[in-house]
């Protein structure tokens, strides 16, 4: 008997928010009469900071959702077979980045943002079922968070073609104000899809670590060469189709390559790497710490 709790309702009100866009774009939905139920957020009033994130959240729901649907049924075929099962995990190991790359080669976050979410679903799913051997109702907590999580990072960075919540205008702005504002967003909708999918710290380390420890155990150099072997087939597909003039592609790899190098040449962007990383090497040391810190406490307090 399936058991109604927080995540059951939580991917109900999600789902039918799904079929409520998707009736609107099969056109048979009229938005001026039945407009959606995110539009009703309007109404607490104008949060400059939230201004368009209603919107973005649609996208993420329709994603997320969609994405997840056609994930999770291609990996449910695939599991039918141990052979394929292990080769689309070697594959979508990495291959489910693949539509945060191609993004800044040709924008389509719409589309792309389908293909991460349902990639990513595909591949949790798979490691859900082969790896770590999870129950239907752990699945599908397990596969829903991960897509929602894969929606929302394409969602951000397609904002910069979209538009639809300009979260990263402070900075051109010089408002740090609003980053913070912006930040404290992002953690609450990371604490809520944790706490609605009940996924704690030590329970994802301990899954992720089973995962590892298991592709680790299958590796050998025959692997390595077959992820090479993609990587390049892809980047030969991106350097054909701009000679092509294919007009998705606006940029090619050797373009990238050239632009890259005339940038490090001019010799002002080596600032800006010295203090990306001492502020990367400062919050590693920072949560480190941290971390170090609360896992003593825990044994304090086990003890």
């Amino acid at each position: 008997m399936w058991k109604i709790d927080r995540t059951t309702i939580f991917l109900c009100v999600v789902l039918i928010l799904f079929l409520w866009d998707l009736a609107f774009f099969i056109g048979i939905r009229n938005p001026d009469i039945l407009p959606h139920p995110l539009v009703y957020f309007r109404e607490l009033g104008d949060i400059e900071f939230l201004r368009g994130f209603p919107f973005m959240l649609r996208q993420i729901i329709f994603s997320a959702t969609l994405g997840g649907l056609i994930g999770a049924g291609v990996a449910s075929l695939l599991l039918r077979n141990d052979r394929l099962t292990r080769a689309a995990l070697q594959v979508l190991h990495l291959g489910q980045w693949l539509p945060f790359i191609v993004l800044f080669a040709t924008p389509d976050p719409w589309t792309l943002g389908i293909a991460a979410a349902g990639f990513c679903a595909c591949y949790h799913c798979l490691a859900a079922r082969s790896l770590l051997d999870l129950n239907d109702r752990e699945t599908l907590a397990y596969v829903a968070r991960a897509a929602s999580l894969q929606a929302l990072l394409i969602s951000l960075l397609s904002q910069v073609w979209l538009q639809f919540w300009n979260w990263f205008d402070f900075v051109a702005l010089n408002r740090p104000l609003k980053g913070f504002q912006v930040l404290l967003v992002l953690l609450m909708f990371l604490f809520l899809t944790n706490w609605v999918f009940r996924i704690r710290f030590d329970l994802m380390a301990e899954r992720c670590g089973s995962i590892l420890l298991a592709e680790t155990r299958g590796g050998n150099w025959g692997s390595f060469i077959g992820v090479f072997l993609y990587a390049i087939f892809c980047l030969i597909i991106w350097q054909i189709f701009p000679s092509l003039r294919y007009h998705p592609f606006q940029s090619s790899p050797l373009g990238i390559l050239r632009a890259g190098y005339s940038l490090l040449m001019e010799g002002e962007i080596w600032g800006d790497i010295t203090l990306s990383l001492f502020e990367t090497l400062g919050g590693v040391v920072f949560f480190l710490g941290g971390g170090v810190v609360s896992v003593n406490d825990f044994r304090i307090l086990n003890e």
